[in-house]
């Protein structure tokens, strides 16, 4: 019975690993090349300087505040949409977890989130509802 039950155990556990990889296709540079807020397109002023570096599961992010955000995400490529959760390790929401939503295709990366302790999105659009949800389409830096 114990070996039956530490087999099951390992199993769980390689799952679960399995479900929170870092996903190697984010690897690389960003430029901003599109998104939204509340219903809201951002403008090309808005995307001038964002900029986002991805290495495993670290990220650097810059939205053009002058201010470089570090931190750490983790996803999950086994939900549909993949699952994303971004942890600040810097800046305003450092050590907060927001909830997001993914999708690659070729060099654009878009993701969605919402913001801390809210629900994660559904979707790749926001509401005029002043959620505080945001759409972020990236262009990889070749």
């Amino acid at each position: 019975m114990k070996k039956i039950f530490a087999i099951l155990f390992m199993a769980c556990i390689l799952v679960a690993a399995d479900t929170a990889k870092v996903d190697e296709k984010l690897n690389g540079s960003y430029v901003g090349g599109g998104g939204e807020t509340n219903g809201k397109p951002f403008t090309k002023a808005d995307l001038k300087d964002f900029k986002l570096v991805i290495k495993g599961s670290q990220y650097t992010l810059n939205t053009g505040t002058g201010e470089s955000v570090q931190g750490i995400q983790t996803v999950d490529v086994t939900k549909s949409p993949k699952n994303i959760d971004a942890t600040d390790g810097s800046g305003p929401n450092k050590g907060k977890t927001i909830l997001g939503i993914y999708e690659i295709k070729g060099d654009e990366f878009k993701c969605s989130f919402s913001p801390p302790g809210k629900p994660r999105p559904t979707k790749f659009t926001t509401e005029k509802d002043e959620s505080g949800q945001w759409v972020h389409i990236w262009k990889r830096v070749k």
